[in-house]
């Protein structure tokens, strides 16, 4: 196997947050009914914790230990925690030395929070951490990083792909992590590389404290990755939750492994990222995303530092998820592709031919079908040309300036020549939208039939069907009335009603779920990002 003498140099100080800690605001229930799943469970078990029934709590963890023996490890731990919490220290010690009795050991930062601060004192929980301590220990002298890439479908190793580099959070593994870090975006245009640290954390995760021991992790990973597979290096994004998420950060800010771009959730925020930094890496062109959660403990921490990065002139695009703790939300995965289309496309094209890309660009909005087929004949690679703006050749057709007539052969060409019909802008905007707001009906149809979204939402929280209707284009929600089921009928008459309104007024949208109102104004410009 080929290996780079290239050695990367990363410097990580990594803190990670305790993973058994309970952090969701769930629905309510009784505590003793049956739960289907873990997962179901946790979300309960979250609400009393938050309620301060520990005695409940207590009660449902000593089910759990039977009904979900495979999470012995975060049920032995909150069973601690809500005795220790109903101020019954010995019965809390003594479900920790259960733990121990079943092999279990803990993460030692588990145990640095104030609600162990009773017991911090007592020989017994001193033996406790002691004997804890030497199983970390034991269990490090075997531990070894891990890496899994999966490639993207129909992968050719002749062509070279952008690269997204994945790191845990605390006590996590591969496992744990891999399925929040994989989405149909991912699959289909990625190289997408899981770490696992070598610094063991608990019986079952890692931690990338150590920060020599993360830069012998990540420089043999990305060493391998780089020479078993065909990766762009000006197409590389590092991206993790909590304490991935810091060490993100540190490496995307510090200017280690060459990003281009870093997408975070909940992360932990460096202390010493200094401003010299956040130039340096604005002079890079270094483009970012910073997605947390509103009842997030670091939450401020990150507010702070997306100021910080705008000021220092980063593009860095703050999303905040409400009514959630330190946790992943349940649109993660489009919230993530549209952050991979911020900081990857915007600024340049897909290919590297500039003036074959601009040629073709300018054809497709112009509605010059001869033009494009030329370019297309010429370099296939073209239908997947992108401007500074990440508008694709598609989103120049759909939206074309010429009208529908000129805007359809091109659509269906560039369709047949292998162009993502749900591409997204750096404004989180799809051919189909650019196409339901020129109110080009048959344009819609044929989108719409090759699987576009009529619900997907841009960066501005709109969807095609509301700019549809905000221009009046009658034509284009009949198409998306047929071809769209609706889950109300309160959806269409809302719909119906909207219709009756002028263009130029304001209009008033219920969105297709009924949960929620949205107030629309007409656009100015010709198009919708505009």
């Amino acid at each position: 196997m080929k290996r780079t003498n290239a050695v990367l140099p990363i410097l990580l100080v990594l803190t990670a947050a305790a993973s058994c800690l309970l952090s969701a605001d769930p629905p309510r229930g009784q505590e003793k009914r049956d739960f289907a799943t873990y997962e179901e469970m946790r979300a309960h078990l979250g609400g009393l914790f938050k309620d301060k029934k520990y005695a409940e709590a207590a009660a449902l963890l000593e089910r759990a230990l039977e009904r979900f023996p495979d999470r012995a490890l975060a049920n032995t731990y909150n069973l601690a925690l809500a005795r220790l919490r109903q101020g019954d220290a010995d019965r809390a010690l003594a479900a920790l030395e259960e733990g121990h009795r079943r092999g279990i050991f803990y993460g030692l930062w588990d145990f640095a929070a104030d609600a162990w601060a009773p017991v911090k004192a007592l020989p017994r929980f001193q033996a406790f951490l002691e004997r804890n301590r030497l199983r970390i220990a034991e269990a490090q002298k075997a531990a070894a990083m891990r890496l899994e890439v999966a490639t993207p479908e129909g992968y050719d190793p002749s062509r070279a792909y952008p690269l997204f580099v994945a790191l845990h959070g605390g006590g996590e593994s591969v496992a744990d992590f891999r399925p929040a870090w994989t989405s149909p975006r991912l699959r289909k245009d990625f190289l997408t590389a899981y770490v696992q640290s070598s610094q063991v954390a608990n019986m079952s995760g890692f931690h990338w404290q150590d920060a020599e021991a993360t830069r012998r992790d990540l420089a043999a990973a990305l060493e391998r990755v780089v020479a078993e597979f065909p990766v762009d290096p000006g197409r590389v994004v590092v991206g993790g939750f909590s304490s991935g998420g810091f060490g993100s950060l540190v490496a995307a800010l510090k200017g280690f492994l060459g990003v281009r771009g870093f997408i975070v959730l909940c992360p932990e925020v460096p202390a010493d990222i200094g401003d010299d930094d956040l130039r340096a890496a604005a002079a890079r062109g270094l483009r970012g995303a910073l997605l947390t959660t509103e009842a997030d403990h670091r939450v401020e921490q990150q507010r702070a530092l997306a100021a910080r990065l705008e000021r220092a002139g980063l593009a860095v695009r703050f999303h905040l998820t409400p009514g959630l703790g330190h946790w992943y939300p349940s649109d993660f995965h489009p919230q993530r592709d549209q952050a991979l289309e911020l900081v990857l496309w915007k600024g340049r094209t897909h290919e590297p031919d500039p003036a074959g890309s601009a040629a073709i660009l300018a054809a497709a909005e112009g509605g010059d079908l001869d033009a494009v087929a030329r370019l297309l004949e010429k370099d296939s690679r073209l239908a997947g040309a992108r401007n500074a703006d990440g508008e694709t050749v598609l989103h120049q057709a759909a939206g074309g300036r010429r009208g529908e007539e000129a805007a359809l052969p091109i659509v269906r060409l560039v369709l047949a020549g292998g162009a993502e019909a749900d591409a997204l802008n750096a404004s989180g905007q799809s051919p189909l939208l650019y196409a339901a707001y020129a109110g080009y009906g048959r344009v819609v149809e044929l989108l719409v039939g090759k699987g576009a979204a009529v619900d997907r939402r841009d960066t501005h929280g709109r969807t095609p069907l509301e700019y549809a209707v905000l221009r009046n284009r009658t034509a284009v929600l009949e198409t998306m009335v047929k071809r769209v089921a609706l889950p109300t009928a309160r959806s269409v008459a809302v719909m119906e009603a909207s219709l009756s309104r002028a263009a130029d007024a304001r209009i008033s949208l219920m969105n297709i779920d009924g949960d929620h109102v949205m107030a629309t104004e007409n656009a100015r410009t010709r198009r919708a990002h505009g």
